[in-house]
């Protein structure tokens, strides 16, 4: 293997760790450990802990992510400990898609495609999401982006979780999806698997509280109708609810945003004619938010995607798994309980991940997105 790093290479090792918790940038330190190391190295997140396995090379992070990918899990401690974590990404979505492995996240995956998939509450969803572009996004590089992304978040929990909130609810709810927000971007630049969390008992208890508050919310609607939960196929239970709908919330709001900064940078490589065609699909109805239906009412429109994507900063910056027993990689020898990183911007493919743990948002991420940069297109013809 290309570039394995040893506890020798001290001064290297303690001057880019230094450089990178001093930026907050994990990205700076791999990308130039890669220039020395090539596309697989070994690195130590600390001196004294377990070394990771840096993954750059593209086919391997496939057979990783989708062709083996049952050799790897996700990376993350149990579930069951996140509900007292003081990391407060972990203590908001405890057992969520984002952060559930093996078998919850089946279930999860099941639960959340059902929501999202129902044409009945998309179209809710998007008659909402029309008004909001043209109410808030008027103005491409002008636009409150995160204002509109948290309404959009409210939104979603409405129709697509049938759960209302009061303005006090709403302004929780956000206070406590930036906390998260601010928790995985802290793991993602630091991600040293024996980090101690930290967070104020103030943090810890607004996050308690909006818990709380949807938790209660979900019992009531559950006791006043049967009809609310026909979807998805395998019923969840009330506290799995309230993990998918503050991943529904989280998501948009926290990772929503790097795409539409991104289709705003996209809209100026395009010319007049593209702006044009991709503006008369403002107009398309689009009865599912799935990726065969957009090809079909919105071919134009998908065409820009892919670009959208190279100019999109990646939510998560690693894409994080663990051996589940002894492993082979490019020939590399891995024991069990190996941790894997994955640097997500190697490869414009994994900005929603590959496999079975991509992102099933991922058709909802672009629907929403076409419908902005059709807006703007429109606007520009």
């Amino acid at each position: 293997m290309n570039g394995i790093i040893t506890l020798n290479s001290v001064s290297r090792f303690q001057s880019c760790r230094h450089r990178m918790i001093a930026s907050g940038k994990i990205d700076v330190c791999l990308n130039n450990l890669r220039r020395f190391h090539g596309d697989l190295f070994w690195y130590h997140p600390s001196l004294t802990g377990s070394r990771v396995l840096v993954v750059f090379d593209n086919k391997a992070a496939e057979g990783i992510l989708k062709d083996e990918s049952w050799i790897f899990s996700k990376a993350l401690e149990p579930w069951q400990d996140r509900q007292t974590s003081k990391d407060p990404f972990e203590r908001l979505l405890v057992d969520s898609l984002l952060l559930a492995d093996g078998n919850h996240h089946k279930k999860r995956s099941s639960q959340l495609s059902g929501r999202l998939s129902s044409p009945h509450y998309w179209l809710l969803f998007e008659s909402c999401m029309r008004e909001r572009i043209t109410r808030f996004l008027h103005h491409p590089h002008g636009a409150d982006v995160e204002l509109f992304s948290a309404l959009l978040a409210r939104d979603a929990l409405e129709h697509f979780i049938q759960l209302s909130l009061t303005d006090a609810d709403f302004d929780l709810l956000k206070h406590c999806l930036h906390l998260a927000g601010l928790g995985m971007r802290s793991q993602m630049y630091c991600p040293f698997r024996t980090r101690r969390p930290f967070s104020a008992r103030s943090e810890m208890r607004s996050i308690d509280s909006i818990r709380d508050i949807l938790r209660q919310k979900v019992d009531l609607k559950h006791r006043t109708s049967t009809s609310w939960q026909t979807q998805p196929a395998i019923r969840a239970s009330n506290q799995a609810v309230v993990d998918e709908a503050l991943l529904i919330a989280f998501s948009l709001s926290q990772k929503l945003p790097a795409l539409i900064h991104a289709s705003s940078n996209f809209l100026a490589t395009l010319s007049s004619s593209i702006k044009a065609r991709v503006g008369a699909e403002w107009e398309f109805i689009l009865p599912y938010p799935t990726a065969e239906c957009m090809a079909s009412e919105w071919p134009i429109t998908v065409q820009q995607f892919s670009g959208i994507s190279g100019h999109c900063s990646r939510p998560l910056a690693l894409l994080k798994r663990v051996c589940v027993c002894d492993a082979l990689v490019c020939g590399v020898p891995l024991a069990e309980t190996t941790e894997i990183w994955i640097p997500s911007w190697s490869s414009d493919q994994l900005l929603f991940g590959l496999g079975p743990y991509s992102c099933n948002g991922e058709s909802l991420a672009f629907a929403i997105t076409g419908r902005i940069l059709q807006f703007w297109c429109s606007a520009a013809s």
